[in-house]
């Protein structure tokens, strides 16, 4: 694969995980946008709303870069949250809560 595989994305290299796709002129991964859109349900509006930086092409491109490279970007996206388990905090979680919920909707404490 080439250095630059679209004009929205390029490849830049990483201590930990080889080449890692971001989009041209940011610090954002093709990760971000898929954690985001897919497993926050952000919409493409809002990514572009809060990341003044990103035009709606950005966020369509990663996008599109994620379902051709899907096994690609999944492998990421499972050796960084190895990475966050082992560099959490003894006793705290990973969850993170989902837009529009506060973090105690995702793990109650019992009283």
């Amino acid at each position: 694969m080439n250095k630059t595989s679209h004009q929205h994305i390029e490849l830049r290299p990483s201590d930990t995980h080889g080449e890692l796709p971001y989009i041209v002129g940011t610090r954002l991964r093709v990760l971000d946008i898929y954690v985001w859109h897919v497993l926050q349900g952000m919409t493409a509006n809002e990514i572009v709303d809060q990341h003044p930086q990103l035009t709606m092409a950005d966020v369509y491109a990663a996008m599109t870069y994620y379902w051709d490279h899907r096994e690609e970007v999944q492998e990421q996206l499972r050796r960084a949250k190895e990475v966050a388990e082992a560099n959490r905090p003894a006793g705290r979680s990973l969850t993170l809560p989902l837009p529009g919920t506060i973090a105690t909707d995702v793990n109650p404490v019992s009283s």
